[in-house]
């Protein structure tokens, strides 16, 4: 190989060291941790909601991390609330965003047709 290719080499190498320096920066921070007795205020207002409105619920305060801080369910919750307002939290935390956008349905795209051989 010439030296100009080298050249050319080691600056292409040089742009891709630094863009993968940028993607793996670590992402801001969610929010200050919370302690205990801050997690069972918040989540006695979310119950307090919940029971004016005759909802049954379970709630799940995590920190930014989303290591679980406090956890509740209502009375006649269905089982499967538990683990999904613990899984939910989580999501929020680690994403960095609510969960809601996870939910979100993807832009149409153009059909893809996939042609399958069987052979009997």
């Amino acid at each position: 190989m010439s030296r100009h290719h080298v050249g050319i080499l080691s600056v292409m190498l040089l742009i891709l060291c630094n863009l993968s320096a940028f993607a793996q920066a670590p992402p801001k921070a969610y929010g200050p941790p919370i302690g205990v007795e801050n997690a069972k205020k918040i989540a006695a207002v979310a119950l307090a909601e919940a029971k004016k409105n005759n909802w049954y619920m379970a709630v799940a305060v995590v920190d930014p991390s989303g290591t679980l801080v406090y956890y509740e369910k209502m009375d006649n919750t269905q089982t499967g609330s538990a683990t999904v307002a613990i899984e939910k939290a989580r999501t929020a935390a680690m994403f960095k965003r609510p969960t809601k956008y996870s939910m979100m349905p993807l832009p149409a795209a153009e059909p893809v047709c996939v042609r399958c051989v069987c052979r009997e």
